[in-house]
């Protein structure tokens, strides 16, 4: 029973969630920043160096306005970990969709070497004689070590400030300079492996392998986080009592008190506060 209750997420959290005023903006920056990063990557899929950096830049340009996840794999593993609520995780995995498709139509109209239903850049497929086995074992593997990273440098705090994306930025780099190489240089990101396949009509065989591994180093991701730091605020689990608990109350079902707190996103730090005001004491009822 304790497996099947750890799976529902405290109901006091969702109405949280559903009062958090800065979900939209959230929202249009993770949309943004993966259509651009589609668009700007896409056009050089086979240099990682220039994918690396068009996600650094981003990642600098998003990270204090929704976190700058940028993709439906990150997005996943800090939902099942508790570090961002089922609410905002969800819709920014909408977001992320949507912006990944829009960033390939607007490549295809305006980049010289994409059109419509071309096979090219924005595209991926493997090396000859990698299996589909091969290629799902790499991008799990590549993929659960971005998301790590991502853990380390951005969500968890304290978080390693500026430099973080840049730190994210190398590990996107290192996945497609090394196993990159084997599965043909896959961003490691659902969204844009979707996006191609939709827009370009890409290799949809491989597009499910791609995608497989993707969720399931944010699976395995999501474990470790909860292994290594703990679960988030939104997601914690009692031990004593066998349940979840609404663990910014002290205990289950704990009515609800007059001006409660949640670990609401912060936009002044790209991460989530703990219980508490905000800075200068702003209260998410204000």
């Amino acid at each position: 029973m304790a497996g099947i209750a750890a799976l529902k997420m405290p109901a006091i959290h969702s109405r949280w969630a559903s009062r958090d005023k800065y979900l939209p903006t959230s929202l249009a920056a993770e949309f943004l920043g993966t259509a651009l990063f589609q668009l700007l990557a896409g056009s050089v899929a086979d240099d990682p160096l220039q994918s690396a950096f068009a996600f650094t830049a981003l990642l600098y340009a998003t990270k204090f306005v929704s976190g700058g996840h940028l993709n439906p794999a990150v997005s996943l593993a800090a939902l099942m970990s508790g570090h961002i609520d089922w609410l905002r995780g969800v819709t920014y995995i909408v977001a992320q969709l949507l912006g990944g498709i829009a960033g390939a139509v607007a490549q295809a109209w305006i980049s010289p070497d994409s059109s419509f239903g071309k096979t090219g850049p924005g595209c991926y497929a493997p090396i000859k004689d990698v299996s589909n086995w091969g290629v799902w074992g790499w991008e799990s593997v590549l993929t659960f070590t971005l998301i790590l990273v991502f853990y380390a440098s951005v969500l968890i705090r304290p978080g390693h400030g500026d430099s973080s994306p840049l730190a994210v930025g190398l590990a996107l780099f290192a996945g497609l300079a090394t196993g990159g190489t084997f599965t043909g240089g896959s961003p490691l990101n659902p969204a844009r492996v979707l996006a191609g396949t939709l827009v370009f009509n890409c290799f949809w065989k491989y597009a499910f392998v791609y995608i497989s591994g993707h969720l399931t180093a944010a699976v395995l991701a999501s474990a470790w986080a909860i292994w290594a730091y703990g679960r988030g605020d939104f997601f914690k689990y009692d031990s004593a009592t066998g349940s979840l608990r609404e663990s910014l109350l002290g205990s289950a079902g704990a009515a609800e008190p007059a001006g409660a707190l949640a670990p609401q996103f912060n936009p002044a730090s790209g991460g989530y506060a703990g219980a508490g005001p905000r800075e200068g004491g702003e209260n998410i009822d204000a």
